[in-house]
């Protein structure tokens, strides 16, 4: 069986800020929905359809929900690439904000058997994980 994602549907406190989050990190397009509930965020391989959470959507701000997806990479070297792209998008976002704290929190590249990988939580606390393969 052949199972391809046809979308992902994100609800967001802040929309804007999550479909934006996504463009910058993966490189992907934006473009409003049609009907004008959300926002498309695509790339050649995968869409998200960021819309406003209704109230019994949410979570605390600062609990992590229940999600997590992984997306593999092909390489070592994009995922060390896009290690450093998350990492300089931390520390511009840090410097923006001036929060001394979240400057001195790293993201890091973990190793389990032969994966290598490492998590991010979104702006509305989801985590993605993000890893190659050593075996493929």
């Amino acid at each position: 069986m052949g199972l391809i994602v046809g979308h992902l549907n994100l609800y967001s406190r802040n929309p804007t800020e999550l479909a934006q989050f996504f463009s910058e990190l993966l490189d992907m397009d934006l473009y409003p929905d049609a009907s004008g509930d959300g926002i498309w965020v695509s790339s050649d391989t995968i869409k998200f359809f960021v819309t406003q959470a209704n109230a019994d959507q949410l979570f605390n701000k600062a609990s992590e929900r229940d999600l997590m997806v992984e997306f593999t990479l092909p390489s070592l070297s994009d995922l060390e690439d896009l290690l450093h792209k998350v990492q300089f998008m931390s520390y511009r976002k840090s410097a923006d904000e001036l929060k001394p704290k979240a400057r001195g929190h790293k993201i890091q590249l973990s190793k389990v058997a032969n994966k290598v990988f490492f998590h991010l939580k979104d702006p509305d606390g989801r985590r993605w994980k993000f890893s190659f393969d050593e075996e493929l």
